[in-house]
């Protein structure tokens, strides 16, 4: 009777290969014919988006836009503190170097953004684009677990725990608010808005995931009351509660969320008396994720027969296991002084800040993350004339993660800014806190050969064997029972009658053990 052999598929997401690759952008900014000539410029910062990722052949294709805002100081008189937008095309192509069901994931950031005043209506901006990720490949491998067709096939299970990707996340949610001002100074321009995602709760349940938090939007504009204009800053929270509809999604899986106001979108409307001082807020935060299950996996990893020579064909098989999911916050400060160059603080208007992961690795017992916080604070000058000033200041952080296994680990990190605070303790100084949220997934790889066919050869005529029907085989260190009983083709019931074994996964080294294939002997 022919071997039938009962499979099912175990479906894995292997990771191809893991990349860190740059792209260049420069663009010349002409002062819109509305806008006043430049002085200084105070800021230039670049938001990243990318519309466009796709795998075409061997080529990973990435596309979007920079958004850059440049702050400046206006040489006219009136109001200085002026902004300019304009948005910097890029596109850059990673080679994959594999074939099949390929999935990429990018992170972006900038690297670096600098410009040069070419003129009083001209600045030529360049930077550095960052990209970092891992290709992914969706695999299937036959897992044998049963052999039908042979009473004394021999069979040797594995069980094996490995992590999968369940399901991944990619929406957007769409927050809305109105801002009343009240006693403010009306709007006459919003001249800058950042905002960031502050997590509160994040819940799994039953085919979802619940998240409330909220989006703290901070505004810059000018502001006029009797005649006057002046710059106001305004902060506010939008709450945040969204649920990601994900079937098949259990409240034991572990997961990995990141958070991004792609864009806000702001609109000034009058009150009853026909003042400007209600502003219309609507910003669209952008979530995406991956949900990771966890596997107990059996096969059968090794068989043969007494009785029928078989050739045994095996797959290896890369998985993964997640050992460590863990997000914590921890606090970095620093105190910050202005130049010789430049005057004193009178009010601070605006505080920015990105943060850059530079290393990740294992220490000893712990997976340490390192970088840095890249921050720069915007600020009016003490003075009767009005004036700002600008600072940027680079504060390093370093994180410990403990570690509880011995094996070889690899991982992945994301870092964000969740709070901003400072201190002004003089005209020339300020103390930053800065609280950063930093999680990491860390894997160990778990690799198995499984049976994937077998083909049988002849059958054994036990007359014609010239092997002998009794033997004694010394056990040695590292051998198992199921490596002996296969290598005289026998049975593990059969050697553990022949001899004195109590506890076969602990038989001293060098013990004799008889080898029968016919009658039993027990060796005392």
């Amino acid at each position: 009777m022919p071997l039938e052999l009962i499979k099912e598929y175990l479906e894995v997401d292997q990771e191809v290969r893991r990349f860190t690759t740059q792209t260049i952008i420069e663009e010349n900014v002409i002062v819109p014919d509305y806008k006043p000539d430049i002085e200084k410029v105070l800021s230039v910062r670049g938001d990243i988006h990318v519309n466009n990722k796709v795998i075409e052949g061997e080529k990973f294709f990435v596309e979007g836009m920079v958004d850059c805002k440049v702050m400046y100081q206006a040489l006219e008189e009136g109001v200085k503190l002026q902004h300019i937008n304009m948005e910097i095309p890029f596109s850059h192509w990673i080679e994959v170097e594999e074939e099949g069901d390929i999935q990429a994931i990018v992170q972006t950031r900038m690297e670096y953004i600098d410009y040069e005043l070419v003129n009083t209506r001209k600045l030529n901006i360049r930077g550095v684009l960052g990209m970092q990720g891992k290709f992914t490949k969706k695999e299937q491998y036959p897992l044998l677990n049963n052999i039908k067709g042979l009473e004394d096939m021999q069979m040797l299970r594995n069980w094996v725990k490995i992590t999968t990707i369940a399901d991944k996340a990619s929406e957007q949610a769409m927050v809305k608010e109105q801002i009343n001002l009240e006693d403010m100074p009306q709007v006459i321009e919003i001249i800058k808005t950042q905002a960031r995602v502050l997590e509160k709760e994040i819940k799994v349940t039953e085919g979802r995931i619940m998240i409330n938090g909220s989006v703290e939007v901070e505004i810059i504009y000018i502001g006029e009351a009797e005649e006057n204009q002046s710059i106001e800053y305004v902060e506010y929270q939008l709450p945040l509660a969204h649920f990601l509809e994900l079937p098949g999604i259990t409240e034991d899986m572990e997961y990995q969320l990141n958070f991004n106001v792609e864009d806000i979108l702001t609109q000034v409307q009058t009150n009853e008396e026909g003042v400007f001082n209600i502003i219309d807020i609507e910003a669209i935060v952008d979530i995406k994720g991956t949900i990771y299950q966890d596997h107990d996996v059996e096969s059968i990893v090794d068989a043969y027969s007494p009785s029928i020579q078989t050739n045994l064909h095996k797959e290896k098989i890369n998985c993964q296991e997640m050992v460590l999911n863990e997000k914590t916050k921890t606090i970095v400060k620093e105190k910050i002084s202005t130049s010789i160059e430049q005057e004193g603080i009178d009010d601070v208007l605006s505080i920015e800040g990105i943060v850059k992961v530079t290393e990740a690795q294992r220490l000893d017992d712990q997976w340490i993350v390192e970088g840095l916080v890249e921050i720069e604070m915007l600020y009016r000058i003490i003075g009767e004339q009005e004036g700002y000033e600008s600072i940027k200041k680079e504060i390093p952080f370093r994180q410990g993660f403990e570690l509880d296994t011995e094996n070889e680990v690899y991982g992945d990190v994301s870092a964000n800014i969740h709070h901003l605070g400072y201190q002004l303790l003089s005209a020339d100084e300020i103390e930053l806190k800065v609280t950063l949220d930093i999680q990491c997934q860390i894997f160990k790889p778990v690799i198995f050969h499984a049976i994937n066919d077998i083909e049988e050869l002849s059958e054994i005529m036990e007359e014609e064997s010239k092997e002998a029907k009794i033997s004694v085989y010394f056990k040695q260190p590292n051998d198992s029972l199921w490596e002996i009983a296969k290598r005289y083709r026998i049975t593990i019931e059969e050697v553990l009658s022949q001899n004195d074994i109590p506890d076969q996964d602990n038989i001293p080294n060098f013990k004799p053990i008889i080898i029968s294939k016919k009658d039993r002997y027990t060796l005392k």
